[in-house]
């Protein structure tokens, strides 16, 4: 029994649904999990599936912090060029 999951394929869903966006390292940590997990089990998972599982899922967390980077950095930029960049509003964020 295979349960695997391509983090590409959820990646593509999620951006033609457009609504609901379902949480790529929480996927990828799914798939990871349920990989590892035939692999424990004596399934047909190989090692190399194994690696590239938890390729994937650092790939994922990689990508998840630079976005949150990115976001906060935004944030900072937008309160720079509207000149609200002060320590009372960098309190609130």
């Amino acid at each position: 029994m295979r349960l695997g999951i391509n983090i590409d394929h959820v990646a593509t869903i999620r951006n033609a649904r457009g609504g609901f966006h379902p949480d790529p390292v929480k996927a990828a940590e799914i798939a990871n999990e349920g990989i590892t997990l035939e692999y424990d089990s004596g399934d047909s998972r190989t090692t190399l599936e194994v690696i590239q599982s938890r390729s994937l899922l650092l790939d994922a967390r990689i990508s998840n912090a630079k976005a949150e980077r990115d976001f906060a950095i935004s944030k900072f930029e937008l309160l720079a060029v509207i000149g609200k960049l002060t320590l009372q509003n960098l309190k609130k964020l």
